[in-house]
């Protein structure tokens, strides 16, 4: 039987691959994002072992249960905790100082670290998962009345050495399995994927607007730079064909051909409209200012055939949207 050693050492690097477990190699938020999924799979796997039958020891299992519950609760508390303040600081779009203030007001609070979500978790609901969220927010009301300061499960008594559970309680572990998985795909199938869409879509049009800024001071280096990280932000929510990816497809052309790079430039137009050309609806008001601005590029390359031909371009898109 082993004890205690003062040459021994509670936490080391070393030893096989098999053992060693890495913390702290990512940003802050993926550190967020991996301590509320550790909690989760933590409370979620205990509880489980805990309904694991012995038919050997049918004793031992009533008392593991007993003796699990407590930390099994307390775990899926603070994977609660944790994502709902991890929700904010990844997608608030608010400064440092306020995600600071934030995790200073809530503490342990999960009533409030909701009421901070909430209406960003209401922006991304489709009306068909409104129930969801309901039944979401009533679970979170649930923790609240049982647990409000992240104590009761934590300890058995308050500071003043009064008992948090004063008469006998009893838990269904199954069933608090199967409402936190429940909660658990609301959130990973349903409001995190949305606010990642929300979260490029303002992404997007901060940086399109800040290259905009750029473009008419004159500073097309900035102007190119923000407009690509609009496309990049943008392309991965719409793809290829959304008009607005279109737009800035055009700005970025215009960008390079003020910076005098016209074959660049012209290269770009004409991706551009090879895009529209393979889509099952043509944008006509997109199409037009393009041809404006490849008519432009070779006004400045004196090609009068190509100034010809995309003159006609443009004027028969006049037309037939004229028609419309």
């Amino acid at each position: 039987m082993k004890y205690p050693a003062r040459e021994k050492k509670m936490f080391v690097e070393t030893g096989p691959a098999e053992e060693i477990a890495t913390m702290g190699q990512t940003d802050i938020l993926d550190q967020w994002y991996n301590y509320s999924l550790g909690y989760y799979n933590a409370a979620k796997t205990l509880a489980e072992q805990s309904l694991e039958v012995d038919d050997d020891f049918p004793k031992m299992q009533e008392k593991r249960k007993d003796e699990h519950i407590a930390p099994i609760i307390f775990l899926y508390r603070h994977y609660l905790e944790i994502t709902l303040k991890y929700i904010y600081l990844e997608w608030s779009n608010t400064s440092e100082e306020m995600k600071e203030q934030m995790l200073n007001d809530t503490e342990h609070s999960l009533e409030k670290s909701w009421n901070y979500i909430k209406p960003l978790v209401e922006k991304t609901i489709e009306p068909a998962d409104k129930s969801k969220l309901i039944g979401f927010e009533y679970y979170i009301r649930q923790f609240v009345a049982e647990d409000p300061t992240s104590m009761k499960f934590r300890y058995p008594t308050n500071k003043e050495m009064q008992l948090f559970l004063q008469n006998e309680r009893k838990i269904n572990i199954k069933n608090l399995i199967q409402r936190m998985d429940e909660m658990e795909k609301f959130l990973a199938f349903i409001v995190l994927p949305m606010l990642d869409v929300l979260k490029f879509h303002d992404e997007a049009n901060n940086y399109r607007t800040e290259g905009m800024n750029y473009f008419a001071e004159g500073k097309y280096d900035e102007a190119l730079e923000h407009y690509e990280k609009a496309y990049e932000s943008k392309r991965i929510m719409v793809g290829e064909e959304h008009p607005d990816i279109l737009i800035i497809r055009v700005h970025i052309a215009q960008a390079l051909m003020l910076q005098n790079k016209l074959d660049e430039a012209l290269n770009y137009h004409l991706s551009t409209l090879s895009i529209i050309e393979n889509m099952t609806k043509i944008d006509n008001e997109v199409l037009s200012i393009i041809y404006k601005e490849i008519i432009l590029i070779y006004k400045s390359k004196k090609d009068v055939e190509k100034i010809a031909e995309y003159e006609c371009r443009f004027n028969n898109i006049r037309k037939d949207t004229d028609k419309d």
